[in-house]
């Protein structure tokens, strides 16, 4: 498991952020008692599967670091909505950890530690074993403004004619409490791939 400065190092390097930005909302989480926390150097806690969940959120959910503990507060409890636009093709017959991932009514936090732990887990493939067998592409948009969380995730399928789609999952994660604001027309939107995943997946199995 990665030290705390090693995943902010990590979240910083994929994501092209200021790592001073990432280090302070990090030490805001963890002032709130939202990430593990015991002494400092060699001794220095651990990083869990749900730290680095806690902080992939707060970082991509907030713009000012001192404001982090509110944001992930705010998103960590959208939940997958199972409403009409949202759509699962589940050709993949429960073989993947990542279905668990898109389940009506769980929480952000949850859907994003699932695709965090690259562990064996119930002879399941994860999601780095996911994209080395089918390559498919893992989108997520955080609409700040309207607080919502897009995901799309998708693989294709390259025959003699035109490329197949398939739709591991597309849809959103949406407020409890149902407050959905419109986006005006200057929209503030954070997009991350797989690419994040995997690499702090990486940090946390070393």
């Amino acid at each position: 498991m990665a030290l705390l400065s090693e995943l902010v190092g990590v979240i910083a390097e994929v994501e092209g952020l200021e790592e001073s930005f990432v280090v302070g909302v990090a030490r805001y989480l963890r002032e709130a008692g939202l990430i593990s926390q015991a002494g400092r150097g060699r001794g220095a806690a651990k990083m869990q599967v749900q730290d680095a969940a806690r902080l992939l959120i707060a970082v991509n959910s907030t713009v000012l670091a001192k404001d982090g503990p509110t944001a992930w507060a705010d998103f960590s409890k959208f939940e997958w909505s199972d409403a009409t636009h949202s759509q699962i093709e589940r050709s993949t017959d429960g073989q993947f950890v990542t279905d668990r991932a898109f389940q009506p009514g769980i929480g952000l936090e949850n859907s994003f530690e699932l695709l965090l732990d690259l562990e064996e887990a119930d002879g399941k493939l994860n999601l780095a074993q996911m994209i080395e067998r089918d390559s498919p592409e893992l989108k997520v948009e955080f609409h700040r403004t309207a607080r919502k969380v897009t995901f799309g995730f998708y693989a294709w399928v390259y025959g003699d004619k035109q490329p197949t789609t398939i739709t591991y999952a597309y849809g959103h994660f949406l407020p409890r409490d149902g407050e959905f604001v419109p986006e005006g027309d200057r929209l503030d939107t954070i997009t991350i791939s797989e690419r994040t995943f995997l690499a702090i997946g990486e940090a946390l199995r070393t």
